[in-house]
């Protein structure tokens, strides 16, 4: 993804990616860029809001900081994934789906060693608090989301701790971690 957008590797890339639609926090993260001047946005993916969001994007003079890809094939993702500074997910809580959400993007994140800015809803919550990934931020707001992704993006070593602690969520969260509990629940029942 550097390469192709010509970065340099110390460059900063917030990347949301995912289907560019209303409630993701799309339109925030635009507005978010706008303070947030050292790093670079990306957006991979496609969806309604794509238009909309590169006039945004021109009209606050950050064109050249947002970008917009098209979706990659699963087999590239990870390595585009890979190459960001910090993932967002940052789902609006406008309904029972987006409040209790764990988006797959959050693990995609992982799985490529990426920390994540992540709405302060209680699943989300959960698993950035549990295992130190990242930082939460109040879901709606631009000044919230852009304070976050300053103190992230200019916190080397944290970044580092947060990297690092990515791959402690799949010792946890994994099939054969869940699929046992679910066949305990079986084994009661069959022996009761």
């Amino acid at each position: 993804m550097r390469n192709r957008l010509g970065l340099r590797d110390k460059t900063p890339i917030i990347l949301h990616q995912g289907h560019i639609r209303k409630d993701r926090g799309c339109t925030i993260l635009v507005e978010a860029a706008a303070v947030v001047p050292d790093a670079h946005f990306v957006f991979l993916g496609d969806g309604p809001l794509r238009a909309s969001l590169q006039d945004l994007a021109a009209s606050l003079d950050i064109q050249d900081r947002v970008h917009f890809l098209d979706p990659v094939p699963p087999d590239q993702l990870l390595d585009y994934t890979a190459s960001a500074t910090v993932g967002v997910t940052l789902l609006e809580d406008t309904c029972l789906n987006h409040h209790l959400a764990l988006p797959n993007k959050l693990f995609e994140y992982l799985m490529a060693g990426i920390p994540v800015l992540a709405s302060d809803l209680p699943e989300l919550s959960k698993i950035v608090s549990q295992f130190d990934i990242g930082r939460l931020a109040a879901p709606g707001s631009v000044d919230h989301v852009g304070e976050r992704l300053r103190e992230m993006i200019s916190a080397p070593d944290q970044l580092d701790t947060w990297r690092s602690n990515t791959g402690r969520v799949f010792e946890t969260i994994n099939w054969e971690t869940a699929s046992e509990r679910f066949l305990n629940v079986f084994r009661r029942l069959r022996d009761s």
